[in-house]
């Protein structure tokens, strides 16, 4: 559980102090938050939060074909091309633009498809465009990857 009161943060947990530091704690909530972002982009960009009135089975046909684009989103075009990214130009991209990206651009969603088949380890004239919208912008803060990477060395 998390508590924040006058600028105080409140960790409740099961955790040994003498086994788990403060700080260890307070790293490993923020990556919990991906969690909270990851509904946040289901919810914002792939329209989980709006849906009318219809009946069982149609409602049953667009929430699977809505976790259907999740996983091709994440899975199929997130994950390999924040690897490309990473490695040919040495951005970190940022899943809740990705999905954006993606949900609002369709036609570049099949682009990046292609590419990743016909080039699966190749930064694409598409994928650097991707990389250009979608990556974090610089910031004194860490992102989420930077925040994984100080935690799993």
């Amino acid at each position: 559980m998390y508590l924040k009161l006058l600028g105080w943060s409140i960790y409740i947990t099961t955790l040994p102090r003498k086994k788990v530091e403060a700080k260890t704690i307070f790293s490993l909530y923020k990556l919990r938050w991906r969690i909270e972002i990851i509904f946040k982009s289901w919810k914002s960009n792939m329209g989980f939060d709006k849906v009318h009135n219809v009946s069982q089975n149609q409602l049953s046909v667009i929430i699977m074909a809505r976790f259907i684009m999740v996983i091709i989103c994440t899975q199929f075009i997130f994950k390999p091309c924040r690897a490309i990214i990473k490695i040919t130009l040495n951005k970190d991209l940022s899943l809740m633009k990705t999905t954006h990206y993606l949900i609002r651009h369709p036609k570049k969603l099949v682009q990046i498809i292609a590419d990743l088949s016909d080039y699966p380890e190749k930064a694409s004239e598409t994928i650097k465009i991707m990389a250009r919208y979608c990556s974090y912008d610089k910031r004194k803060r860490p992102n989420y990857q930077q925040d994984l990477e100080m935690v799993l060395p």
